[in-house]
């Protein structure tokens, strides 16, 4: 009893100590009691999801090493996007929960331009913050099912799984049209449907070594609760194969596709 009380007692300070041999592992915080815009004190629908971290191109409002973290919420159905500066300090909300549309928001990613890409998984679009906290462009798609994991390229392309299909989805930026931003949303793959939610996590790395082949514009689905993980070499081009790239399990697609 002894060493439970102990170890309680540490992690009430914050720091862990046994976590596979890593040590000092600061907690940031707690994103249920957290700030307003205005320094009020407010309480929130927590459940912490998705975490990014601000680069130094991200512009005015973040700087680099912010933390921002969201709040999915306990019945998915969380508003909040809370910021942790890059200094001591409480939460702060980042978004304008009341007005923005955020709804069950899970992973989250910066783009080439500073912007915050938001999967919004009950809202079931894309959310895109400026640097402030202000949307910028809601991007929805009849394809879109449970937006789930988000990931972005050097190219500014975004990547995309639904939760409720399995689904790989791709956003291209098109150009404008009348003063408003205008993207395509491509369907490039698909995981085997499971009777529950699939929760795809999404990361591109620029290459990739298997064995001793180098794959170039890779797009990693990584399906933890069902042990599955997809490499998608060329995913900035990546089209569905005939209308079915099906992904039943480990496995590296390795098709040209233009």
């Amino acid at each position: 009893k002894g060493d439970s009380r102990a170890a309680a007692r540490d992690d009430n300070r914050g720091r862990v100590t046994t976590i596979n041999g890593l040590n000092n592992i600061a907690m940031v915080g707690s994103t249920a009691d957290i700030l307003d815009k205005n320094g009020n004190k407010i309480t929130v629908n927590p459940d912490p999801y998705g975490v990014a971290v601000a680069p130094d191109w991200a512009g005015n409002g973040l700087k680099k090493g912010d933390l921002l973290v969201t709040n999915l919420g306990n019945d998915k159905k969380g508003m909040t996007i809370v910021k942790y500066a890059n200094q001591k300090g409480p939460g702060v909300v980042f978004n304008n929960p009341n007005t923005d549309g955020t709804l069950g928001p899970t992973m989250l990613n910066f783009d080439q331009d500073g912007k915050l890409w938001v999967a919004n998984s009950t809202g079931n679009d894309l959310l895109v913050f400026n640097s402030r906290g202000a949307v910028v462009n809601t991007v929805k798609s009849a394809l879109f099912n449970g937006p789930w994991g988000v990931t972005i390229n050097d190219r500014n392309s975004v990547f995309v799984s639904n939760k409720l299909d399995a689904k790989i989805l791709r956003i291209d930026f098109m150009g404008h049209n009348q003063g408003a931003n205008q993207f395509k949303v491509t369907q490039i793959a698909q995981f085997d449907k499971m009777p529950d939610a699939t929760k795809i996590a999404l990361i591109w790395q620029p290459s990739l070594k298997v064995g001793n082949r180098t794959l170039r514009d890779v797009l990693l689905a990584l399906d933890p609760t069902n042990n599955r993980i997809a490499a998608l070499p060329n995913s900035s081009k990546l089209h569905m194969m005939n209308g079915n790239q099906n992904m039943n399990g480990t496995q590296n697609t390795t098709s040209d596709q233009n």
